[in-house]
């Protein structure tokens, strides 16, 4: 029978949430020492989905899909990524909010690992229609950001950290999600 989300798993989120915009960078340490098992987890999974989108975004930009919005790779992959992605990023969404607790010893249900790699053709789509639909000059502005991915990656996860963690100004429990995400919004506009 599937775990639900209870209202002590919330708590715990909720409590994770202000420890770590309220205390200082040292203070933090036990709190993350409790979450290292989940972060592994997290990691597990993240590392090769990071890898296989980057390594299928090198594959379209060296078959020449990036610089041509109407190639005919596109039709097909959106496909795939509408009628596969779509549905496993719905599975693997309900999967996670009904189990979100560890697994014993770190393993996943197969049905998670295949509804999360699945639902990354979900990314096709997002991709072929953008492409198609999007002036070119608003192309050409973003084009830059893409190429220099890690290193905005790495300048918002800083910037985020100085302003939201216990650290830095620590406003991340006082902030609605609404305001989260203008400021997320914000700090990428600046990186453009």
């Amino acid at each position: 029978e599937p775990e639900v989300v209870t209202i002590e798993s919330l708590e715990e989120i909720y409590l994770n949430v202000a420890a770590s915009s309220r205390l200082g960078y040292w203070e933090q340490w036990p709190l993350r020492a409790r979450m290292f098992l989940w972060q592994v987890q997290s990691n597990l999974l993240g590392l090769p989905t990071v890898i296989a989108l980057m390594m299928t975004g090198m594959l379209a930009q060296l078959a020449g899909w990036l610089r041509d919005p109407q190639a005919p790779a596109w039709q097909p992959a959106a496909r795939i990524g509408l009628w596969l992605g779509l549905p496993a990023g719905l599975v693997y969404g309900a999967w996670s909010v009904t189990h979100a607790e560890l697994e014993e010893g770190l393993a996943l249900p197969a049905v998670q690992i295949l509804a999360l790699t699945a639902s990354l053709t979900l990314s096709f789509v997002y991709v072929a229609t953008f492409l198609r639909r999007a002036s070119p000059w608003v192309i050409a502005w973003l084009a830059p950001a893409g190429r220099m991915a890690l290193t905005n990656y790495l300048a918002q996860s800083v910037a985020m950290g100085l302003l939201l963690s216990g650290w830095g100004f620590g406003v991340g429990d006082t902030l609605a999600y609404w305001q989260l995400s203008a400021v997320a919004i914000v700090i990428f506009m600046l990186q453009l």
